[in-house]
């Protein structure tokens, strides 16, 4: 994904494609189906995450008494869960679908929030970096006029 400008939903398809993990259907399908598509084999598991980012108080389980030895595998999966829900979104709203959209914004910001109590500087700038890409996916919506007011209340 780029930094500036919109989502680049035909190279995210491109490194897809390259990649052994994910299963495209051919070019001649639109890309946000592709992607979508790419990324259904992962939708038990994102419902899940959906559904575990609704719940308050999220703690993860950090010795930080350890401080710079403490372990923290969950920052990098965070950051991956956001990027991917960031690229859903995008998809979702090439294909109009808002409301889809709009839920993985909703899921990829609670994430975000994950490690807001977290004492160590690096948690905070993944947490940074996970906001980014989700107000990067609402940027999308919001230079195309695609949100609908409740969703920008």
């Amino acid at each position: 994904m780029k930094s500036t400008g919109r989502t680049d939903l035909a190279g995210w398809a491109s490194a897809m494609a390259k990649s052994t993990n994910f299963s495209l259907p051919s070019s001649t399908v639109p890309v946000s189906d592709r992607i979508l598509a790419g990324l259904q084999p992962y939708d038990g598991l994102l419902i899940s995450v959906d559904e575990a980012a609704r719940r308050k108080f999220c703690k993860f389980p950090v010795r930080y008494q350890d401080s710079a030895r403490a372990l923290l595998p969950h920052l990098a999966k965070l950051r991956h869960l956001c990027q991917i829900y960031s690229l859903r979104s995008a998809a979702h709203l090439q294909r109009g679908n808002t409301d889809g959209a709009f839920a993985n914004v909703e899921t990829s910001l609670r994430l975000s929030d994950g490690p807001s109590s977290e004492p160590l500087l690096i948690s905070q700038l993944v947490r940074a970096a996970c906001y980014f890409l989700t107000l990067h996916s609402f940027w999308d919506g919001m230079a195309d006029h695609q949100w609908t007011d409740p969703q920008l209340a």
